[in-house]
């Protein structure tokens, strides 16, 4: 090798030496350009330093405020494993690095303050937090957040993206009702007009004085126990009559539980509790389940041919 060439490669590898450096320093920059301003305010949130927090979105809003019991969304109460969902996930959030930290790039990152997601915090001190969620980020389970009157970007790991775009029915507490079946002494089914009734006999139940069939009052009790909704209706009518009724009553013949079920659409029915405002929407088959004709309550030999 000629000297002038080992000169010219010398050079080349110091070049390149100088350019890597640089680009080591801009990364090293980029990722420690104090993603911190976010990571402390996303660590700073409490649930039990919180009275109030909303989600801001182009559509809608849902405003969620502390009440005794629990939290209520929009007036209706809060599904328990959701807002305990929501506030493990924000403290999971973890800031990755600043994406951008040119404004020109908020809108096309979904940050920009008239196109993003605002979730606002506010303490029970009064101190409010706000913080911007854009769109998702370059890799799975990643979004991109912007602190109001901050230019940087931040990329975020978690699943916040998806808690924010949550709808009103996925926020709120779906129960009908529970019932505790161990105190459950009579039941009693109306149905298509016709009226009958089980009650507990020892170790099982019977109708009518024969032994009741267990699938069936097994399925029933099952679904007292912790009968949900699968969604909510602005329809307190649906197609007409009441269709079927159900009674549950305690040992003093006290109502553990009254419901009215109508008929809805999309393969569901609509029930209703007294004094309560709130259509729920139950699918067919759960229906069913709970209010089973008499033939299926009656012994398999009484039903055989």
């Amino acid at each position: 090798m000629s000297e002038r060439l080992l000169k010219g490669l010398l050079a080349l590898l110091a070049v390149l030496l100088v350019v890597y450096g640089a680009i080591a320093t801009l990364s090293g920059n980029r990722k420690s350009e104090r993603p911190n301003a976010l990571a402390k305010t996303l660590q700073a949130i409490r649930a039990d330093q919180m009275e109030t927090f909303r989600i801001l979105r182009r559509l809608d809003t849902l405003d969620f405020r502390t009440a005794v019991g629990g939290w209520m969304v929009n007036g209706y109460p809060v599904d328990t494993a959701a807002i305990s969902h929501f506030w493990r996930v924000v403290s999971e959030s973890r800031v990755t690095e600043v994406a951008a930290s040119n404004p020109a790039n908020h809108r096309r990152l979904g940050v920009a303050a008239d196109s993003s997601t605002t979730l606002e915090l506010r303490r029970k001190d009064g101190r409010l937090t706000r913080v911007l969620v854009g769109k998702s980020g370059p890799v799975e389970r990643t979004v991109y957040l912007r602190l109001p009157g901050d230019d940087r970007v931040y990329t975020v790991h978690g699943d916040l993206l998806a808690m924010a775009g949550m709808s009103l029915t996925d926020w709120r507490d779906k129960t009908i009702v529970r019932v505790d079946t161990a105190a459950v002494r009579a039941v009693t089914v109306l149905r298509d007009g016709v009226e009958y009734g089980l009650r507990r006999a020892g170790a099982g139940w019977e109708m009518g004085g024969a032994a009741a069939d267990t699938v069936a009052t097994g399925k029933l009790l099952i679904g007292l126990a912790n009968l949900q909704a699968v969604g909510f209706s602005r329809d307190s009518t649906a197609y007409g009559k009441d269709r079927r009724r159900l009674t549950v009553l305690g040992a003093r013949d006290d109502t553990l539980a009254l419901m009215v079920f109508r008929v809805g659409g999309r393969s569901q029915f609509l029930a209703t509790i007294p004094r309560d405002s709130v259509v729920y929407e139950v699918p067919f088959q759960l229906a069913s389940w709970i209010t089973p004709t008499r033939v299926e309550l009656l012994p398999h030999v009484a039903r055989a041919p």
